[in-house]
């Protein structure tokens, strides 16, 4: 195209320098005949086939083959590059629109397409950082929240430190397991040096709460730490079972056989209720406890749990059990032959212990 373009300026410097010199302007055929004629011949020239090694003769010349060449006139020479120039300006600047328009068609679809991949982009970095932000709050110590106030001046129990003081009330969340939060409260007592400078007098931590409601574990998800628990706590589920087996052979009643299989759903139920908080004979899924068994291929036969929370030691569950006549019925049923027994720790450690027995006959 840069090649046309130049061989249109020197076409127009051309015409422009001939013009100056004086050559006769070209005249326009008016004779209607004449441009019939002309027509005809050209029209004939470009039917006719051609021999195989002969070039075509052109229009101009297709009705003077056999005439001796005659001397040009500089008109028409003038008229045919005025022609030849036209031509060629007509066909650069189409194809200059031609260009220009594919070359705005192809900048518009491909700012389209950047315009929606940054969007898209865009979109997924945002949902990655509000995913990333979540992670951190849930597992690092993040503050949540933070109150000032200030302490008296004088000697606040602070190694005789006499000056101001600012108390400062933090919670810390981090996620525990399970989807449990645990909120701890710190209050931090802040001194200043001789520049201003804060500095921590004293920092004790004032209480611990939890939060349960986004608890969504299931069978598997405490599987392993059942099984820890029952290794860890092996001496009080032993207790447990002979305290159980006592009271039964006040009655008679043939001993209860510790099944290993019934020991690791007892477990996993013990977990599941310390750290989901619902004590009670429905599940979270809010299914019976009776599902567990179902779940491991009891789906005959007698069963049976008896739960408790809170007590610190074998020997009082199993006191609070035999006071209460639903749980003491359980133990003292001479249908069930095997028991399961499952210990684990409170989410809040202050609470001691949740414990379970299931039965089965």
């Amino acid at each position: 195209m840069r090649a046309k373009i130049t061989l249109i300026i020197i076409s127009c410097a051309l015409i422009f320098m001939f013009a100056s010199c004086g050559l006769p302007t070209p005249k326009l055929i008016d004779d209607a005949a004449a441009g019939a004629a002309s027509l005809s011949s050209a029209t004939l020239t470009d039917a006719a086939p051609a021999d195989a090694g002969v070039t075509p003769a052109s229009d101009s010349d297709a009705s003077q083959t056999d005439a001796s060449p005659a001397e040009p006139d500089p008109a028409v020479k003038i008229n045919s590059v005025i022609e030849e120039v036209t031509e060629a300006i007509e066909e650069t600047v189409e194809e200059i629109i031609t260009t220009f328009t594919e070359t705005s068609a192809e900048t518009s679809e491909s700012t389209t397409s950047s315009t929606t991949s940054s969007r898209v982009t865009r979109t997924v970095a945002e949902r990655t950082h509000t995913s990333a932000r979540t992670t951190t709050a849930r597992n690092t110590h993040t503050t949540l929240v933070e109150t000032t106030s200030a302490v008296s001046t004088v000697d606040n129990g602070f190694d005789g430190y006499t000056g101001r003081v600012e108390k400062v009330d933090k919670t810390y969340t981090s996620d525990l397991k399970y989807g449990v939060d645990m909120y701890r409260h710190v209050t931090i007592y802040y001194g200043f040096d001789e520049n201003g400078k804060r500095y921590i007098l004293k920092e004790e931590e004032t209480g611990r709460t939890y939060d349960r409601r986004l608890y969504t574990a299931k069978y598997n998800d405490l599987l392993p730490a059942a099984k820890q628990n029952r290794q860890t706590y092996s001496a009080m589920i032993n207790e447990i079972l002979r305290l159980t087996n006592a009271m039964r052979a006040e009655k008679g009643i043939a001993p209860l056989k510790l099944d290993e299989k019934l020991t690791e759903q007892a477990n996993v139920r013990s977990e599941e209720i310390a750290w989901s908080g619902r004590h009670s004979h429905t599940r979270p899924n809010l299914k019976s406890y009776s599902s567990l068994f179902i779940e491991n291929g009891y789906t005959t036969g007698l069963s049976g749990e008896n739960i408790g929370w809170y007590y610190p030691t074998a020997a009082e569950v199993c006191a609070a059990w035999k006071a209460s006549p639903g749980h003491y019925e359980n133990i003292m049923n001479p249908e069930f032959k095997k028991i399961g027994i499952g210990v684990a720790k409170e989410c809040d450690p202050t609470k001691y212990y949740v414990y379970t027995q299931h039965f089965y006959g």
